[in-house]
């Protein structure tokens, strides 16, 4: 069965929270995300909201929407995202890999973009 939940960092203290989404405005934007440990709801940054890909890296870490990876056989960190309906990885959000299932990918999570812009190569760079 596949596991579906997501992260968010709360408003009030800026960590992270994990668990379902509760609360969606009717324009879309997520406001609130159920922490599973006390089963209470937290306000979450909808911009900082993000699904778990149902893939752990090379350490066993949950990647999410939103992660910085490095890639095996790439120079450059790479941002895990959602598009078209699947999950892939590239430079920008407008990445070109997707994840297989079947694959033997070997990757890390060194950051996400929210905590770690720095890890990612400046508009100029590119």
């Amino acid at each position: 069965m596949r596991e579906i939940k997501f992260r968010g960092k709360r408003i009030d203290n800026g960590q992270w929270v994990y668990g379902d989404i509760k609360r969606i405005f009717p324009d879309g934007k997520i406001i609130g995300i159920v922490d599973w440990e006390f089963r209470i709801v937290h306000e979450v940054d909808p911009e900082t909201v993000g699904q778990y890909i149902e893939r752990k890296d090379k350490n066993s870490k949950e990647v999410y929407e939103g992660d910085i990876i490095k890639v095996e056989g790439f120079s450059e960190p790479m941002i895990v995202y959602f598009k078209d309906g699947c999950f892939g990885w590239g430079k920008q959000r407008l990445g070109k890999y997707s994840f297989d299932p079947f694959g033997v990918e070997q990757f890390e999570v060194i950051g996400n973009i929210f905590d770690n812009p720095e890890l990612l190569p400046s508009k100029k760079e590119q």
